[in-house]
């Protein structure tokens, strides 16, 4: 007789895909109501199987496709944020992409009407469900709504905030937030050098993607992403960038340095500019020094 996984349960489809044993399946029934889990999570969590075969088994019982995790580099924030961050941890779904009048979303258990329902009342779009893993979405969830938070709150905090850029012949350039024409690029990279600042931030990268722009801070030597603000603020960034550290703006297709002193309520900070063009456009690394410190001292040469 021909195994047909729809009319399977999920034990009989991993055991049938040779990922689990009829035994493993055995003793994960008797424990799963202790983890109040389902029969694959708590295979899962028994170390059995793993995530993506728990999906593939999923994939062939309910036939939905599985999210492409590459998809997931790359969300625009605008669509992830159309369902709000409470109703989605809580129920375990996330809007990856939006086509018409239909939301595409990401659910550990896709199966789940009531979550659907509420979402199309909520949203007044049509749904369509795809499955991912638990703790794919979890970092997901975590990075874009982080994102958003960060994005969200630093430009509540920073407000009018203004900073000065100073050439090498001590000249000042002023970019206020309230006056300039190109405003919300001015408050974008205000609320960026802003939170680098803040954080002790040694290096700010500024990558164009195709959808986004991906805003990475180096902190104690390793690279974290902060925001993806939209790759239409990307090119005004850049041309302001430029201009704080006297480069050329017409010129897209060399890399170019430069130098910029910043001066804020907080502190004075060097600024190191390099400018590289890419594929998808021009990627600003910025490297700041407090000038209140000195560039060598015990610590940084590895004494204490």
């Amino acid at each position: 007789m021909t195994f047909n996984p729809q009319f399977a349960r999920i034990g009989e489809i991993l055991a049938h895909m040779g990922v689990a044993t009829e035994d493993q399946v055995k003793e994960a029934v008797l424990k799963q109501n202790n983890f109040g889990l389902k029969l694959g999570e708590t295979l899962r969590k028994l170390g059995f199987i793993n995530e993506k075969d728990l999906l593939q088994a999923l994939h062939l019982q309910l036939e939905y496709d599985i999210v492409n995790e590459d998809e997931l580099l790359e969300l625009d924030s605008e669509v992830v944020k159309l369902i709000p961050e409470p109703f989605a941890v809580e129920n375990r779904i996330m809007a990856i992409k939006k086509e018409g009048e239909t939301i595409i979303v990401a659910m550990t258990d896709p199966e789940d009407i009531v979550i659907l329902d509420s979402l199309k009342k909520i949203l007044g779009l049509n749904i369509s469900p795809m499955l991912i893993g638990d703790d794919t979405l979890t970092d997901t969830l975590e990075k874009y709504y982080k994102s958003i938070r960060t994005t969200s709150q630093v430009e509540d905090a920073v407000g009018n905030f203004e900073f000065v850029a100073v050439d090498e012949d001590e000249n000042e350039i002023t970019v206020d937030a309230k006056t300039d024409a190109d405003a919300p690029v001015v408050k974008l990279l205000n609320l960026i050098i802003t939170e680098a600042i803040k954080s002790n931030t040694t290096d700010i990268h500024i990558e164009p993607l195709t959808k986004t722009t991906r805003v990475r801070f180096r902190i104690d030597g390793a690279l974290r992403e902060v925001m993806n603000p939209p790759i239409g603020l990307h090119a005004g960034m850049v041309s302001l960038v430029k201009v704080m550290s006297k480069l050329n703006i017409a010129e897209r297709r060399l890399p170019q340095d430069g130098h910029i002193s910043l001066k804020t309520a907080m502190k004075s900070v060097d600024v190191r500019v390099s400018i590289t063009p890419t594929v998808t456009g021009e990627k600003v690394v910025m490297r700041l020094l407090d000038k209140g410190e000195f560039g060598f001292s015990l610590r940084t040469l590895g004494f204490t």
